[in-house]
């Protein structure tokens, strides 16, 4: 298992990961016109990822299995200006057959320790209410501090916000 640091470079097998894990994970929660579009315009999403990186606080980690990417995630400072949480993770995705395998986990526990060199203690992440993955969040401490409504594709979604108060605790806890 290879995480390391993204660079520029892997903005189109992140944009892969991203299209494909969208495709997989929710698939019968969003619309199936708007997942196919999104597979149908993958060169925006590896636009979109390669401006993402030109923007200083957008920190990135990609997961490398025989020198392709398989997974990924970006994190960096809290992006809405909330007040009790610093930190973000913006994305974890990773390709439907390397879940439920650990490695969400290991990228997760990265992301916590590259968080607290940065002096970032807490942090937050957003899910679909109805996305599998938000098992794992409340497993490794997550408490649901904030709901909010947004459209996808046409279809109104629950979104649920994860708070974590102490990633030192977090951290010691994933040993």
């Amino acid at each position: 298992m290879n995480i390391r640091e993204a660079t520029i470079d892997d903005a189109p097998q992140m944009a892969y990961v991203n299209v494909e894990t969208w495709l997989t994970t929710y698939k019968g929660i969003v619309p199936d016109k708007f997942l196919q579009e999104r597979k149908e315009k993958i060169e925006e999403t590896v636009e979109w990822i390669r401006e993402k990186f030109e923007e200083d606080n957008i920190k990135a980690l990609v997961y490398e299995k025989d020198n392709k990417i398989a997974g990924f995630a970006t994190y960096g400072r809290e992006r809405e200006g909330d007040l009790a949480y610093k930190g973000e993770i913006y994305a974890i995705y990773l390709l439907e057959g390397y879940q439920k395998k650990g490695l969400g986990k290991e990228i997760f526990k990265q992301v916590i320790r590259n968080l607290i060199s940065i002096g970032i203690n807490n942090m937050l992440i957003w899910a679909l209410e109805e996305n599998e993955s938000c098992r794992f969040y409340e497993k490794t401490g997550g408490k649901i501090v904030m709901r909010r409504n947004i459209e996808i594709g046409g279809k109104e979604l629950k979104e649920v916000g994860y708070g974590w108060n102490n990633l030192k605790e977090v951290e010691n806890t994933l040993k």
